[in-house]
């Protein structure tokens, strides 16, 4: 994660957010206990939410994430379509988006959601 925080203070938005969207599914990944990728690890963490569901922290935190990530930064956009304001994984990570819109924010929400994921881990 320094090394996130260093080129974040640098402004090299091209390495980092590459490097934090696969942070992302990594934690996805350790939640569910899973190697599925994208979508389906989102589907295995609701899923894994709404079978442990008592109301408490942890599923408020994880259902708002999973929504998140499902209806924005994971969410299928054509690649023909344009550009939404929330970057996109698939974009990103298939080369459409265009990198010079990536802007200090978009770290900042990747790390947030990084966090998060961290924080409902079960123990």
């Amino acid at each position: 994660m320094r090394i996130c925080f260093f080129l974040l203070d640098h402004g090299k938005y091209k390495a980092v957010i590459p490097s934090l969207l696969s942070a992302v599914e990594h934690e996805l990944a350790i939640n569910t206990d899973n190697n599925d990728i994208g979508q389906r690890l989102i589907r295995r963490l609701q899923y894994s939410l709404e079978e442990g569901n008592n109301g408490g922290f942890r599923y408020a935190v994880g259902i708002s994430v999973a929504s998140l990530l499902a209806n924005g930064l994971f969410m299928r956009h054509s690649f023909n379509e344009e550009r939404v304001p929330l970057i996109n994984r698939n974009w990103i990570l298939h080369g459409r988006d265009d990198p010079s819109k990536w802007i200090r924010i978009d770290v900042y929400k990747l790390i947030t959601v990084i966090s998060a994921l961290k924080l409902i881990q079960k123990d």
